[in-house]
């Protein structure tokens, strides 16, 4: 199927359209629409693109399910087929457009940044959806489990290329009136014999001997409490406890201190600074 071309030399009008559509039903489901390559040994390619752009922006593709007056929307599923031999699952990649046009170069206001003079790279937004009356949609992304391992899970920035790296941004929902924000957990699975780790930790610049190691800060907003406790255990040792300052190892320089204060009051007491040892039911406390 091939529309016809536009070649004036002075038009200014568009190619023509292609349109493939099912048959429609006033009473049942439509007819259905497949688009799929011949089996063989190595099946075919699939393939949907728009046109190469020569003075302007390149057309846009839309994956869309129809509206529903009464009952439920349409789903959409992108999967990758399995492997049933020695191969591996194929991969499913969801990338935005490079961009590689300067400020200089470019007269438009929309394709470039102009408070950082830059061109900036496509973004990528995945959202679930939002209810009038009942709860917003939910949204997982998990990796795949094995026989061994299973499978790990990166989120990282960018690199930055002459400016700082790009930031990771975890943050819960607003709440509406008196109901507080949402919460954001960090936790391990819970294995039947010994859970996982976490860490939080900073590295230190690996190119120069001086560098320094970036912060970690632990913050409550105005009013919070700050709790940090190790759990209890029925037949083990109790989880210890450990707050240490960084050694040196450098030239005349002082190792890390560490510092307990309590929060000062402008017309109250100011609070107490307490440490209490564990006790005993059996033993020493």
């Amino acid at each position: 199927l091939l529309a016809g071309k536009n070649v004036g030399e002075k038009s200014t009008g568009s190619g023509g359209s292609v349109t493939v559509r099912s048959g429609s039903s006033t009473k049942s489901e439509s007819g259905e629409l497949v688009m799929e390559s011949g089996a063989g040994s190595s099946s075919g390619l699939v393939t949907v693109g728009t046109g190469t752009s020569t003075d302007g922006t390149s057309g846009v593709i839309s994956f869309s399910t129809g509206h529903a007056s009464h009952g439920s929307s349409g789903s959409m599923i992108l999967s990758v087929g399995s492997s049933a031999a020695a191969g591996k699952g194929g991969s499913l990649e969801m990338s935005a457009g490079d961009t590689s046009v300067s400020s200089s170069s470019s007269t438009s206001p929309y394709m470039f940044d102009r408070r950082r003079n830059r061109a900036p790279g496509g973004s990528v937004n995945v959202s679930s959806g939002s209810s009038f009356e009942g709860p917003g949609g939910e949204m997982s992304l998990s990796s795949g489990s094995g026989s061994t391992f299973g499978g790990s899970m990166n989120v990282m920035g960018g690199k930055g290329n002459g400016a700082k790296g790009g930031s990771v941004l975890v943050s819960s929902g607003a709440g509406d009136g008196d109901f507080s924000s949402g919460d954001v957990i960090l936790s391990t699975s819970n294995d039947d014999r010994i859970s996982g780790s976490i860490f939080l930790q900073t590295t230190t610049p690996s190119k120069t001997f001086d560098g320094v190691g970036g912060d970690i800060s632990l913050a409550t907003g105005s009013g919070g409490s700050l709790s940090m406790s190790a759990e209890r255990s029925l037949t083990s040792e109790g989880g210890h406890a450990i707050v240490a300052a960084g050694s040196s190892s450098g030239n005349n320089m002082d190792g890390g201190e560490v510092t307990i204060s309590s929060g000062s009051s402008t017309t109250g007491a100011g609070g107490s600074a307490r440490l209490d040892a564990g006790t005993s039911e059996s033993g020493s406390g």
